[in-house]
């Protein structure tokens, strides 16, 4: 066991619900465990979300992730340049996953996209 990250990608909304905006889901890519890194330091430095997403049941509002600590909002650029930072001395095998599904966004196609990180 250890501190495990799943990476939520959303397009967050003007909808509101208790202070926080509603982030819909787009996507999720769990990397497990991914050490000490570039993209640990980003989230470890990045801040609290004010959004809020909707658990697998689609009724229950994720605020925190499992140890009770809130998400994390990552900007795009900061975590694709951590990504390929990381890549250049770590061949963890999950990085490519994500660095691939974020490249594959067309920005003009999205309102507010976000990553949230959630650890488990």
């Amino acid at each position: 066991m250890g501190y495990e990250s799943k990476f939520y990608i959303i397009e967050k909304t003007n909808q509101q619900s208790a202070g926080r905006f509603w982030g819909q889901v787009i996507g999720m890519v769990d990397l497990c465990k991914i050490g000490t890194s570039a993209t640990w330091s980003l989230i470890n430095n990045s801040p609290d979300t004010d959004c809020f997403i909707y658990g697998s049941d689609g009724n229950t509002k994720i605020l925190t992730d499992c140890y009770g600590d809130n998400l994390k909002e990552i900007e795009f650029p900061a975590m694709i340049k951590a990504l390929k930072k990381d890549m250049l001395t770590n061949e963890y095998r999950r990085f490519p996953i994500l660095l691939g599904f974020l490249e594959s966004f067309k920005k003009s196609q999205w309102q507010n996209l976000k990553i949230l990180h959630y650890g488990h």
